[in-house]
This record gives structure tokens, sequence and C-alpha cells, in this order.
């Protein structure tokens, strides 16, 4: 993953929890706290971050966000 640079602590740490979070195989979704950190960064304007940690979760979780791409935008 790239590494993101950032001048404020807080964020700096909240980075490195969501890096910590272990992705669970029989948990299909990313975690709520990775999903507030996100609504978070986007909020305060942090969109470099939000995207660069959006990558990583959609690595992590492809099915599910195939899944919801499907749900969303194809009419079976």
């Amino acid at each position: 993953m790239a590494r993101i640079y950032v001048d404020n602590d807080k964020t700096q740490k909240d980075l490195s929890d969501i890096n910590k979070i272990n992705h669970n195989e029989a948990n299909q979704n990313p975690p709520q706290v990775a999903i507030d950190l996100l609504v978070r960064f986007y909020s305060e304007g942090q969109f470099r971050i939000v995207i660069e940690q959006t990558r990583v979760l959609i690595k992590q979780y492809t099915e599910t966000f195939m899944f919801m791409i499907k749900n969303k935008f194809i009419k079976d």
C-alpha cells in the first residue's frame, strides 16, 4: 500500500488503526470503523486518503463491492 503523508497526529493514528484491521474471511463486509473513518476523512476534505484507503478496502473485500455494484446497477 502507498504511504500517505499527513501532518495531523489524529489522522495518522486513524490511518494506522485502519491498516491494522484484520480481514476476516467469515465476514465479507468491511468493518464499520473503516467506513466511519472514510466518511470522516471525506467530510474533512482529505480526499487523497479516502481514495487510497478505498482502494485497499476494495482489494480486501472485492466480492462485497462487486455484489453491491451488481445490485445497484444491474437489473436481472
